[in-house]
């Protein structure tokens, strides 16, 4: 399989999640440690979900692992406090024959820049488009834009998310 990518398409991916705060580049900097980044997209024809980077913060390279993950609309994505899960909003209009958004939980393998599927819960409501992990991990919550709401999630042990434990409609 050959991965064509050009700056353009990765501005663009680039542009939609954020990757690493200014702290953790200067750290991943001073160690000379390489490091995995994941990067979720609008899913089409051409993009099939969550892809994956190596980023070099003594040469400054960025360069493409490859997808990660399939999964539909992960517009915003999320990593346990412990880099052993991530956390994506999947931004779409039905989610599992359900009218709304979802939130994906994928067990992370940096160093083959691969993730594992764990399970997917409804963000009861539409336009699921921020998703977050509290300090402690055991918690992940969402915001629904079009719905106007927020849910709140319990991770259990494993990674996996609980049906939503609260939702505050707006």
């Amino acid at each position: 399989m050959s991965l064509k990518v050009d700056r353009r398409r990765v501005l663009k991916g680039l542009a939609v999640a954020p990757m690493a705060t200014r702290a953790w580049m200067a750290e991943a900097a001073e160690s000379g440690r390489g490091r995995t980044l994941f990067v979720g997209t609008q899913t089409g024809a051409e993009s099939k979900g969550i892809y994956s980077c190596k980023w070099d913060a003594v040469k400054g390279d960025l360069g493409p692992l490859g997808l990660a993950a399939t999964t539909e609309n992960p517009t915003f994505l999320a990593v346990s406090p412990n880099n052993e899960y991530l956390y994506a909003a999947n931004e779409v209009d039905t989610f599992n024959g359900t009218k709304g958004g979802g939130v994906s939980a994928f067990a992370v393998d940096a160093k083959a820049g691969r993730l594992t599927a764990i399970n997917a819960v409804s963000s009861m409501g539409a336009g699921t488009c921020h998703v977050e992990v509290d300090r402690t991990g055991r918690a992940v919550f969402c915001a629904n834009y079009t719905g106007g709401s927020a849910a709140s999630f319990h991770v259990k042990d494993g990674g996996g998310l609980s049906e939503a434990v609260s939702h505050f409609q707006y």
